[in-house]
């Protein structure tokens, strides 16, 4: 094992320092809007992520079967399946949540789960300017462009507007998949799995995360398994396609995919018992646009997504979605040009270039691949753009203009045999080109690096004006909510429909004005006759409420509440009355 030299030590004490340094900023200037929900749509997946781990926290995660339970346990809900099951997705970015939970004591909160959000936007942000710098010192170049590279993958992380806003204030599948895709990209590109047995297991515990939380990885780990086909059919010329089919070749790619057949058979069994096979299915349909017509696929959904002033235009800036199409293109057209080289002439290719041929597939595919399968999910949901941070930080100032330099090294022997005398007489001068590229590769950096710095400040735009309506009656409602109560209100209404509510109050709240109405719920769920459940009444203001003049009933008091709350037993509750009453 090789140790460090001074320089190197020198480069990642500078590094990791700027890193924390702009990581802290970045926290200083979000910090008004952390440990807060708001009332926009986006954080209907905080609050689910709130709910479903506190559920998990409350009941106990075996006794809820790892659902994801859109409603709290109360006495209207006797099982399961009358909670609401969420079946769209696995269950993964609810567990960490529930796991630091445990392990802190405490019930999950809006603040822990942005805490854990921002720690994740760190741990990325270093993995990729990691990436970065091996990526350039394999290439060749000193630290001079080293060190600047790896320090625009990290700031461009932590500082574009997509990541400024969603890395704090929303989580849920979308956000917490990123960590597992950089470390699995980091893994596949410093050949982990090649230098111990460990890291090839390593690696498989990577996929069943990744898998566990989002499904980007089922096309991660397709694009991992064509390169680690790719990879020695490139290197070597002997290698035939009957022999890289092989078993021996095949078989750390089942491994591989293993923890996605795992993780896959338990989804549908989770998904069987709680009732939502239908639905599952159906929703399956929709985010494929199966269900839909192929002209709306052609059309619309591509200007949504590549328009200057949409999605990727809006949290990455006007040129993202021309940039990315045209790197994009450029790598696949690369990867196009050596397959062909190889199967034709066989023409094979040194680690370096396969290294960071892989790198460019591995950053960028997999997230176009999602966008494409999964249209009717990346569509109408913006946040599906956060997975285009890695590939903005990496491919267009650092992968691809590292791929050509050395792709053009592996050819330029053989153009000069073919009396290419240009090439020839430029190759004899291996320090010219190892220094004009840098300029050009630096070039790159700085150009990104202003671009940067002009759609940095775009990131305060996305958050809402508004704070949460409801928020402190939310509240109200959860310090005094039991098992078995049953609330009702004519102002007031909670359900999965307004998650940032229902996880504030942890108690469904539904809305009657009429005491019959009442009734009606109660004898539907078979409440009538228990003597242990109470109906409370909920109003947003001082009332006087004649059906309820005569009613024995216990009046909730909680601190300047402006309202009123009565638990009233159901044995006292009369037949009817008008509870829409006057202040």
């Amino acid at each position: 094992m090789t140790l460090p030299s001074l320089q190197q030590i020198v480069e990642f004490l500078v590094w990791i320092t700027l890193v924390i340094v702009v990581f802290s900023y970045s926290v200083s200037v979000r910090r008004p809007f952390f440990g807060r929900m708001f009332a926009e749509h986006h954080h209907q997946l905080t609050a689910a992520t709130l709910l479903f781990s506190s559920n998990w926290y409350n009941d106990g995660a075996f006794a809820d079967r790892f659902l994801l339970l859109h409603s709290p346990q109360s006495i209207e809900f006797p099982t399961l399946q009358d909670r609401n099951p969420y079946p769209s997705y696995p269950p993964g970015q609810t567990l960490g949540v529930f796991l630091l939970a445990k392990l802190m004591a405490t019930e999950p909160s809006v603040g822990m789960i942005q805490g854990l959000n921002l720690f994740s936007q760190l741990l990325i942000a270093m993995i990729l300017g990691a990436l970065a710098w091996s990526i350039l010192d394999r290439t060749g170049f000193g630290a001079w462009v080293r060190l600047p590279g790896a320090l625009f993958a990290s700031f461009f992380y932590i500082l574009n507007p997509c990541s400024m806003y969603f890395h704090q204030n929303v989580y849920f599948s979308d956000q917490a998949v990123l960590l597992p895709f950089a470390v699995a990209i980091a893994f596949e590109v410093l050949d982990l799995p090649k230098r111990r047995r460990i890291f090839e297991y390593m690696q498989i515990g990577v996929v069943f995360w990744g898998i566990l939380t989002d499904w980007l990885f089922v096309f991660v780990t397709a694009v991992i398994c064509l390169c680690r086909l790719l990879d020695p059919w490139l290197r070597d010329k002997d290698m035939s396609w009957r022999r890289l089919l092989s078993l021996p070749v095949l078989r750390p790619l089942f491994a591989l995919i293993a923890p996605i057949c795992v993780v896959v058979v338990f989804y549908v069994i989770g998904v069987r018992f709680s009732g939502g096979s239908s639905y599952a299915h159906g929703k399956m349909l929709e985010r494929t646009g199966f269900n839909g017509s192929v002209w709306d696929w052609l059309t619309g959904y591509n200007w949504n997504w590549w328009a200057p002033h949409l999605w990727m235009g809006r949290y990455f800036g006007p040129s993202a979605p021309r940039v990315f199409l045209w790197s994009f293109s450029a790598a696949l057209l690369i990867t196009m040009f050596m397959v062909i080289r190889r199967g034709v002439w066989k023409k094979t290719y040194p680690y370096n270039v396969i290294m960071v041929l892989k790198a460019a597939i591995i950053v960028t595919l997999p997230c176009f691949l999602q966008v494409y399968v999964l249209r009717q999910h990346s569509d109408p949901h913006d946040f599906s753009v956060m997975k285009f941070a890695i590939p903005f930080a990496l491919h267009p100032a650092i992968i691809l203009p590292c791929l050509v330099g050395l792709l053009i090294a592996s050819e330029v022997p053989e153009a000069s045999e073919s009396c290419c005398v240009f090439w020839s007489r430029i190759w004899q001068r291996p320090e010219a080109i190892r220094l004009a590229g840098g300029v050009f590769v630096l070039g790159l950096i700085v150009m990104d690096g202003i671009h940067l710095r002009g759609i940095h400040p775009l990131w305060i735009e996305s958050i809402p004006p508004l704070l949460l309506p409801g928020e402190y009656t939310a509240q109200v409602i959860h310090r005094h909510a039991r098992f078995s109560d049953v609330w009702f209100s004519p102002d007031f209404l909670v359900d999965p429909a307004n998650l940032q509510l229902l996880a504030v109050s942890r108690k469904n709240v539904y809305q009657v004005h009429d005491i019959a109405e009442v009734r009606r719920f109660l004898d539907e769920h078979n409440l009538t006759q228990r003597k242990d459940v109470s109906v409370v009444l909920l109003f947003d203001k001082k009332v006087s409420c004649p059906a309820l003049q005569d009613v024995p009933s216990e009046r909730i008091e909680d601190h300047d509440w402006h309202g009123v709350v009565l638990r009233i037993a159901v044995g006292a509750l009369p037949n009817k009355g008008d509870l829409r009453c006057a202040g």
